[in-house]
């Protein structure tokens, strides 16, 4: 049903393995759909926050700490969902930064 607005190319960075003390990352490519979305909050402070949910279609299973590079800009991911078509078969994850 989206498969044509899967059109943004973005980098999924996982943690692999931790070499000498410096995380080492495995990379895959992957097509995502992306959402924002800003909130703003007036007091005590000011501030407006910019949230991007990514649904993504790649071969690997993005997992929470993995890194979404999208035009230039890391995203840390803090949550992932699965999403199934009715018959239960994976199309694509849900992620949140």
């Amino acid at each position: 049903m989206l498969d044509d607005k899967f059109n943004e190319k973005i980098t999924i960075r996982i943690p692999d393995a931790v070499v000498d003390g410096v995380m080492t990352y495995q990379d895959y490519v992957g097509q995502a759909m992306v959402t924002e979305s800003t909130s703003a909050q007036i007091e005590p402070k000011s501030k407006v926050t910019l949230n991007r949910t990514f649904l993504v279609k790649t071969r690997c299973e993005p997992c929470p700490g993995a890194i979404i590079l999208y035009h230039d800009e890391t995203h840390y991911l803090k949550t992932v969902r699965s999403c199934r078509n009715i018959t239960g078969e994976l199309e694509c994850y849900r992620c949140t930064s």
